[in-house]
Order: C-alpha cells, then structure tokens, then sequence
C-alpha cells in the first residue's frame, strides 16, 4: 500500500508541477496582453492631445463651438436667400401672369 501512495504522490507532484506550469504560462500571456493594452492606450491618449494646442482643452472646445455656430449662421443664411428669392420669383410669376392677362383682355375688348 505504501508502494501505491508514493506513486500517487508522485503522480499528484506531476500533475501539480504541470498546473503551475499552464498556470504560469497564462499569466505571463496574461501579462503581455494587458502591457501590450496599455502601451496602445498611452499612445492613443498622447495622439488625443496633441489635438489640445498646448493643453488646453476649454479653447480646443470653444474653437469647435465657433465652427459649429459659422456652419449653422451660414445655413440661416441660405435659407433665408433661398426663401427670399422663391418669394421673388413667385411675385414676379404672378405679376407676369397678370400682366399676360390685362393684355389678352385689352386686346380683346378691341
């Protein structure tokens, strides 16, 4: 019996040995992907702030707010002329149809 305990052990050691080894093996992959995740993130971050001409970030945001409210002055804009000249062209239309009119009837009261 003593025989077969030993043997066990023996094969306990082995298998023990072998888990630690996986185990090892795991963390150490673990390890390089979690440093390899992090070198990503510290370049990503330092790419995001050289978008912040000298760190600040307030004039980077107001910067993009004027932009934004150009865009959106010259949008009213555009509308506003576009509205005007259909406006324009819809009274021009009528008065020329008019005038068509008064025309045709004056010729035919002749």
């Amino acid at each position: 019996m003593r025989a077969e305990s030993q043997v066990s052990s023996a094969d306990a050691k082995v298998i023990l040995a072998t888990l630690h080894e996986i185990q090892a093996e795991a963390k150490r992959d673990s390890d390089a992907k979690h440093d390899a995740t992090r070198k990503e993130m510290l370049a990503l971050s330092a790419a995001v702030k050289t978008a912040f001409p000298g760190g600040d970030f307030d004039g980077h945001r107001r910067y993009h707010e004027l932009l934004i409210s150009r865009e959106e002055q010259r949008q009213q804009i555009r509308r506003e002329v576009i509205t005007h000249l259909l406006k324009g062209s819809t009274w021009a239309a009528l008065v020329g149809l008019l005038w068509m009119v008064l025309r045709h009837a004056k010729d035919y009261m002749k």
